[in-house]
């Protein structure tokens, strides 16, 4: 199952599922902690978000970039947004 990181109307981080379910890092990290043998181990969860789409300028695009870091501020970001015609 592959997932993308994507932003929610919140700002929190979501992954979203290839059948279109949406997943949060904290109901992963959740999980994991209600898991009585792996709540005892070091695992982490990471978001990493992704942005796809198409913006008509260099500027819009580092401005959506800008935007997404101030709203998850510990996601890593990868900005794959081409500018070109919408």
């Amino acid at each position: 199952m592959s997932t993308d990181e994507q932003l929610t109307p919140t700002g929190r981080t979501s992954a979203v599922t290839e059948s279109g379910e949406s997943i949060s890092a904290g109901s992963i990290r959740s999980a994991l902690q209600q898991d009585t043998t792996l709540a005892q181990e070091n695992v982490q969860v990471e978001a990493k978000i992704i942005l796809r789409g198409t913006v008509s300028s260099e500027a819009m695009k580092t401005r959506a970039e800008d935007v997404a870091r101030r709203a998850a501020s510990n996601a890593e970001i990868d900005n794959q947004i081409t500018v070109g015609n919408k």
